[in-house]
């Protein structure tokens, strides 16, 4: 499995004043963020078509860097490359070498190996170290390097740290030098999805029509995570008119401390709260309007972004309808790890339109969980599953015509606090092809829109699988709803052309069936609850499920696996005995990747003829974003869970078998 993921790359350098950015490395690399606040530790990446991923570290120190991936935000259990360059002789000596961490507490990480073939440039200038190498995507452990950790797909904890010395060594041959400890002001953590699609430029119309919501001079709290909320408006309803792009608009100087943000459509709106701001959780001051929040509903969202992304384009012959757009309410997640006060922001998003409508209009798929189909445990020990069917039927109904397929090129993935990985698993007549989207670590605080490499052929008849992978050590069960508190599971995809049916999917447990579970909890003193969902939500923290009982455990995962589901339909009609696709005997799951596998015989494939194994240079990648769906007039909610043995490594669309995986587009 690759739930976790750790590397660290330790660098010198020495001084810690903001610096301009290296122009060629701007232009070169593909992504590139600031970690800090300070804005003296700049991350460049770019992922190279022999799997591997070149990176860039600028620092403003002239002692050793660090950067990595952690599956827990700490130094243990890390796979850690360190660096320095050492200019106490006439000609600099750059070093680069792996080592390892399995403890938190971890002050001088033990050497594996030297790297200093994967050595691309490095170099110091003003006080600032530049050091660019390459590594593994995949890389397997083994007895010499135990630690390795491959690049998940998704979500990656990067932990970063530095120092104004370069590491102690005994002499020029000396390959294990003492580490100098940072201290806590030289280290932090960020989250970033080292393979997010990037969308391709598509040049503006003329007579484009943009406007800037932003946040206004708001003084960011000195803690460590804020989530802000304002209501802001356009001077007048838009015209009949498609968005074809928006930008994050971050203020200089705080592109550390803003994380991610989320722009909402609020179509129900009292007007006199315009202007109204608060903490977007603070639950007694955020109003609802006409009984539904704005942050409810996927089907609103118009803009994601999230630290790393970059502009997100339209394809040049779609756009999205936002006629009647007005009232938005914009959401901005920020990150302030070490309480700094004094940040003032004013950092937003930038919306493109045109009048000059574009031949295709772009819609959205979703598929989740409606809030009364979630129930998590507390106090187990172990990763759950839960998944939500988009049934055949949900897109066959008399409203879509049968022989129009529509092309998927962008899309989100969405759970709460607990959720550590989802899915949107695709099939088409019982053939599971590849995964619209895949997130394998992720992470609540980083969401946003992921595109496609490849456009997705998706036909009127396809079924989806919403997964949700959950872990919580809290005490009492986790319901769905709408607080972060609360869980979500939710997958949707940008598509087009539009269907004349929205089109949305899910599954539930029925009153009976969720009666029955609880009552055979509470017959085995499992359970001190009602046998009524509705009744237990209502009192949370007054029930108690078993979770360190094996039995009790054994009976919510034989629940959550049950052969059938009741199936709810945006759009045509629901079945009324749908089976999961795993019952079914003519099903056929999609084989396992060779991309991360570390087996002997990863080559080959699912019949052993590795003329089938897939050699693509194009990575798939999926992480992402946020928020809830509406199910018809049911809002459809996420569970998290982990169905299976996840296939490991990346998703390609590249080079496929369009016989056996499905039908692909390329843009």
């Amino acid at each position: 499995m690759l739930f976790a993921s750790t590397v660290l790359v330790f660098l010198a350098v020495n001084c810690r004043a903001a610096f301009a950015p290296y122009e060629e490395w701007e232009v070169y690399f593909d992504h590139f963020t600031f970690l800090r606040p300070a804005e003296d530790y700049r991350l460049y990446w770019k992922i190279l078509e022999d799997e591997r991923v070149e990176i860039g570290l600028e620092v403003a120190t002239t002692g050793w860097v660090g950067f990595g991936l952690s599956n827990d935000n700490t130094m243990g259990d890390s796979d850690i490359i360190l660096g320095w360059i050492d200019e106490s002789s006439d000609v600099p000596k750059p070093y680069l070498q792996r080592r390892h961490s399995v403890s938190i507490h971890e002050r001088n990480p033990v050497f594996d190996e030297d790297l200093r073939d994967d050595l691309v440039e490095a170099w110091q200038e003003d006080g600032v170290t530049r050091i660019r190498f390459t590594r593994e995507l995949f890389p397997c452990a083994d007895e010499e390097n135990p630690f390795v950790k491959q690049v998940v797909m998704g979500t990656s904890f990067v932990i970063f740290a530095y120092n104004n010395e370069n590491p102690v060594c005994s002499g020029s041959d000396d390959v294990e030098c003492l580490l100098v400890p940072h201290d806590a002001k030289s280290m932090g953590s960020q989250s970033i999805d080292f393979f997010s699609g990037k969308s391709s430029v598509v040049p503006m119309p003329e007579g484009v029509q943009q406007h800037d919501f932003l946040v206004e001079n708001y003084t960011v709290p000195s803690k460590d995570t804020t989530y802000y909320c304002k209501f802001l408006q356009l001077d007048a309803p838009v015209n009949a008119s498609h968005m074809i792009r928006f930008d994050p608009v971050v203020q200089a100087g705080n592109e550390a401390a803003v994380h991610h943000f989320i722009l909402y459509w609020c179509k129900e709106f009292d007007v006199d709260k315009i202007g109204f701001s608060a903490e977007c959780d603070d639950v007694a001051n955020m109003p609802v309007f006409a009984g539904q929040s704005c942050r409810i509903d996927f089907e609103e969202i118009l803009a994601v972004w999230a630290v790393g992304g970059s502009d997100f384009y339209f394809p040049e012959h779609v756009g999205f309808p936002i006629e009647g757009l007005q009232y938005v309410l914009l959401e901005i997640h920020y990150d302030n790890p070490n309480e700094i006060e004094g940040i003032v922001d004013s950092s937003g998003v930038r919306i493109y339109w045109t009048d000059e409508l574009r031949e295709q209009d772009a819609a959205m798929l979703t598929v989740g969980a409606p809030y009364d189909s979630t129930f998590i445990p507390g106090d187990m020990d172990v990763t759950v599953l839960n998944s939500f069917y988009g049934a055949p039927q949900c897109t066959l109904n008399s409203e879509i015509d049968p022989s129009q397929s529509v092309h998927a090129f962008a899309g989100l993935l969405h759970a709460h606090t607990i959720g550590t990985a989802i899915k949107f698993r695709h099939i088409r007549e019982n053939v599971e092809l590849r995964p619209l989207l895949q997130n394998e670590q992720y992470d609540f605080n980083y969401q946003q829109y992921v595109g496609l490499p490849q456009e997705v052929d998706i036909f009127p008849g396809d079924e989806f699988v919403c997964e949700c992978y959950y872990k919580t050590n809290r005490v009492y069960p986790t319901y769905g709803g709408e607080s972060t508190q609360d869980e979500m599971c939710a997958c949707l995809v940008y598509y087009y052309p539009a269907w004349t049916a929205t089109v949305v999917g899910g599954s539930k447990w029925t009153d009976q069936e969720y009666a029955e579970f609880f009552q055979t909890a509470i017959d085995n003193g499992w359970w001190n609850g009602t046998t009524s969902w509705s009744d237990n939500e209502a009192n949370k923290t007054a029930y108690y499920y078993d979770g360190k009982n094996e039995d009790a455990v054994n009976h919510y995962l034989a629940f959550q696996a049950r052969e059938t589901r009741a199936i709810v339909c945006g759009a045509g009609g629901a079945p009324d005995d749908y089976i999961i696709p795993e019952a079914r005997d003519e099903f056929i799951a999609l084989p396992e990747d060779d991309f991360g596998d570390c087996n002997d015989n990863a080559s080959q494939g699912a019949d052993g003829d590795d003329s089938k194994a897939l050699t693509g240079t194009e990575v798939v990648v999926i992480s992402v974003v946020s928020a809830v769906v509406a199910l018809s007039a049911i809002v459809v909610a996420l569970i998290y869970c982990k169905r299976r043995q996840k296939t490991t490594g990346m998703q390609q669309y590249e080079h496929m078998d369009a016989n056996e995986y499905g039908t692909t587009t390329t843009k």
